[in-house]
């Protein structure tokens, strides 16, 4: 009897020092498809920052949103076969703590922590604003991307008032357990581009007072599929963007049009197969000094050339009374200088 009673202490007290050894370390699963990723324990949880790239870095804005994937490939390298089984658009969501603006802490729920194994990599993928529903692609094709699809995924994005920003990450390859509790920093690239306007009139005796009341963009893709560094299956009616709304007075000075700043999907401006073209409505108002006369000129301008992916364009608009409206356009990187990171 006294025999057994020892055995059946050891065995609790094994049990006990099993308890506490368990309880020390975090087990994260990731999905039932790697059984070897769900037995190991880390004790570093992964932490992300982010950046604003062309020119210089800088964070996303305040409150800002991104979905991340992550691919757990052991001890190999990156490749296009790897799996997102570690994070499958895991919402992230950012926030401004010394308020510059700028989200300065990242956050999401459950953790994920770093593999303990020597030599077991991570890599990782983003895309900015997060959507819940965001629609996925097989890199390349039409057929829907999930957990255990492979390589980066296609997302297809609707623009819908012009001023939500959508942006991709580079991809950052084959990360292992850092030595400090450093974060995965990506660094995000416009997908679309930027689109305002300056206006100036062109009338030496001032005879007249020009009032702009809208710019319209119009008859161009809304709905597109994004692939890495290019766009494709335009898809949906042609719809338009408002860039301004209102009124504001149009002096001989060349003025930048108040928030007329939208993100169209980059895209050729002119397409003979469909017969159609964009087109840029402007309408003011014309009244001559001394006069209770208004009149209301609406002029619609077809546009050339093609809208690239991270470019920043500015329309300058000149109006002379009673002339046809000119127009030129400029165009510069679209750099963290010009961050229009917006949401709805």
């Amino acid at each position: 009897m006294i025999e057994r009673r020892q055995i059946w202490l050891w065995a609790a007290a094994l049990a006990a020092m099993a308890l506490i050894a368990c309880s020390c370390a975090k087990v994260e699963r990731v999905g039932d498809e790697d059984p070897e990723w769900n037995g190991l324990t880390g004790d570093m949880p992964v932490r992300f920052s982010s950046g604003v790239s062309t020119k210089t870095t800088t964070g996303l804005p305040d409150d800002a949103t991104m979905g991340v994937f992550a691919y757990y490939t052991k001890t190999s390298n990156w490749s296009t076969s790897a799996k997102p089984n570690f994070m499958f658009n895991q919402l992230v969501e950012g926030d401004d703590t010394d308020s510059d603006g700028y989200s300065d802490v990242w956050t999401y729920s459950p953790l994920k922590y770093w593999p303990n194994t020597t030599n077991h990599k991570v890599t990782f993928w983003a895309y900015s604003p997060y959507d819940a529903n965001v629609a996925l692609f097989n890199a390349g094709a039409n057929t829907t991307y999930t957990n255990d699809s492979k390589g980066i995924p296609d997302i297809r994005f609707t623009v819908t008032d012009g001023k939500t920003d959508f942006m991709t990450s580079d991809r950052i390859n084959n990360r292992t357990k850092p030595s400090l509790s450093t974060p995965v920093s990506f660094t995000f690239q416009h997908a679309l581009s930027l689109v305002d306007f300056t206006v100036e009139k062109v009338d030496d005796t001032d005879a007249f007072e020009v009032i702009l009341t809208s710019i319209t963009l119009e008859s161009m893709y809304k709905t597109g599929i994004n692939r890495s560094d290019a766009w494709r299956n335009y898809s949906g009616a042609l719809g338009s963007l408002t860039a301004f709304s209102g009124s504001q007075t149009v002096t001989t000075t060349e003025t930048v049009v108040t928030d007329s700043g939208v993100m169209p999907i980059p895209q050729v401006l002119v397409r003979p197969i469909q017969g159609d073209e964009v087109k840029l409505r402007v309408i003011y108002t014309l009244q001559a000094r001394g006069t209770s006369t208004v009149k209301t000129d609406a002029h619609l301008l077809a546009l050339t050339g093609t809208w690239e992916r991270g470019k920043h364009y500015t329309y300058k608009i000149k109006i002379t009374p009673d002339l046809p409206i000119e127009f030129t356009v400029s165009w510069t990187d679209w750099g963290s200088v010009d961050n229009y990171h917006l949401s709805n």
